[in-house]
């Protein structure tokens, strides 16, 4: 079957004959059906997901101790990309068929290559990625958005910058969409998150012009504004929680690059009244809406709470240039505690007590940092520092203030465009099933500490609230001995 004089079922025998079957179907593209060539290219799909599967477990180590060799066969992934090309401009009609095109395209071209790609596959993949995100049809860039990921500038294609407005526009068209259920906002959050690593790296780098009926180039000037104000919009108002998380976490990193850069750049107070905004919602109820279609998620303001965290490596620089955003940070922190904290040794969600000891680690941090207290402190820094220690000695005591403090940073944060609750908690899209039985490694301390100490267990099974209150005392104590010793 292949030209040679050997008899039998060989191993090249199948791949000629898989060959030739795949050929009788001639041009799919000119199946005048757009039912069957969708059901074609759904075929081709599940075909090119195999030969991935294949791929990946190709070369695999078997002992754990030693890398094997590249293998010398591996399956033709790119086989029907030239089919894939052409369906793209197909009819209108063929529309399932060629958003199938679209996403087999990402999935076959947007990873890693045993041999280079050519420059022609490239420079027409790239062709197809423009006028897809630049349409005027959503499901085509949903597709793409979904398909491609922050993946796509990581992997590293050649040129792959060339796309980076186009991506930004489209991952806001995502996201200033009204629908939920159904859009990649996870995807195009993401891909924000990782576009904004490189506007610090490739300052005026060329990129295609975002416009649907012309192919020229530009310098990128302007990437990491518009960038900054998709994600502070998305911090404050996304209505899904994981792609809210993902907001949140890649404005705190901005504002780590930021401050570890020493750029002072102008958005830098905005960028920590969101992450503010983030902690503080966790306090707001979902009165005006259905229960059952709103969240008041407890992960977000975790999230905020951690990067607030983060930014506590740059003491130096907080307090040389942004004294005032300082003060800020420790009064809305103490503010949201104070409230979060339960009366007396009533029981509290998990997720509440995860909350309740973020804060106190961050509260605590942010008073290390900014040596509020010290001799050299102002009037204006003992306000924050009082406040701070009365929602301790609360949390340390087990009890909440009776009169609630109030501060003019909480009144800042109250802006109309702010809306603090998620209509979908989707924090299982990004997590992987867990053994049944974990490994023991895997624990995390608190688990291992209540498993191998009955005293322990005894103890919070009696005081639910403990745990708190011991990381109130603990901060507490070396607050008032970096008093002493200031």
């Amino acid at each position: 079957m292949s030209g040679g004089t050997t008899r039998g079922w060989m191993p090249d025998v199948a791949v000629v004959l898989w060959k030739r079957m795949l050929g009788t179907l001639g041009n799919i593209n000119e199946i005048k059906d757009a039912s069957v060539h969708a059901q074609v290219l759904k075929y081709l799909v599940d075909l090119s997901e195999l030969f991935v599967k294949i791929r990946d477990n190709l070369g695999v180590t078997l002992d754990n101790h030693s890398t094997p060799p590249p293998p010398e066969l591996v399956p033709p992934l790119l086989l029907v990309t030239p089919w894939l090309f052409e369906a793209l401009n197909l009819p209108e009609k063929y529309k399932d068929g060629k958003l199938l095109a679209f996403k087999l395209l990402c999935m076959l071209i947007v990873r890693r290559h045993d041999i280079p790609l050519l420059k022609e596959y490239i420079a027409h993949f790239y062709y197809a990625l423009h006028y897809g995100l630049m349409a005027n049809d959503q499901d085509i860039i949903n597709t793409i958005v979904r398909h491609c990921g922050p993946s796509f500038f990581s992997i590293g294609l050649p040129g792959s910058t060339l796309l980076i407005m186009d991506f930004i526009y489209a991952a806001d068209t995502v996201i200033s969409s009204s629908d939920v259920k159904g859009v990649p906002r996870t995807e195009a959050m993401s891909i924000l998150g990782a576009l904004l690593c490189l506007t610090n790296v490739y300052k005026e780098i060329p990129t295609l012009q975002p416009s649907s009926t012309e192919l020229f180039t530009i310098a990128c000037k302007d990437a990491k504004d518009h960038i900054t104000s998709i994600l502070f919009k998305a911090g404050k108002r996304e209505p899904a929680g994981l792609a809210r998380c993902i907001a949140v976490n890649s404005i705190g990193i901005y504002l780590y690059e930021e401050l570890m850069n020493r750029t002072n750049h102008y958005r830098i107070k905005e960028a920590v009244t969101v992450l503010l905004i983030a902690v503080r919602s966790s306090l707001s109820p979902s009165s005006h809406k259905p229960r059952s279609k709103e969240f008041n998620c407890k992960a977000v303001a975790r999230v905020a709470s951690d990067m607030l965290l983060l930014l506590c490596d740059h003491g130096d620089e907080l307090r040389k240039n942004h004294a005032e955003l300082s003060r800020t940070v420790i009064e809305v922190l103490s503010s949201t505690l104070e409230n979060l904290l339960p009366n007396s040794d009533t029981p509290i969600a998990e997720d509440d007590k995860k909350l309740i000891l973020s804060l106190i680690h961050c509260i605590g941090e942010w008073c290390f940092i900014t040596k509020i207290g010290s001799p050299q402190s102002s009037e204006q820094d003992f306000v924050p520092l009082l406040s701070v220690f009365k929602v301790l000695n609360a949390a340390a005591s087990g009890r909440k203030l009776d009169a609630p403090q109030g501060t003019q940073s909480l009144t800042e944060l109250s802006t109309p465009d702010v809306d603090p609750n998620v209509q979908v908690e989707n924090f299982q899209e990004g997590t992987t099933p867990t053994p049944s039985v974990p490994p023991r490694s895997l624990q995390s301390p608190e688990k291992a500490r209540s498993a191998d100490s009955s005293f322990f267990r005894t103890i919070q099974n009696h005081d639910h609230n403990l745990v708190i209150r011991l990381a109130a005392k603990s901060v507490r104590l070396c607050l008032v001995m970096k008093t002493i010793f200031l």
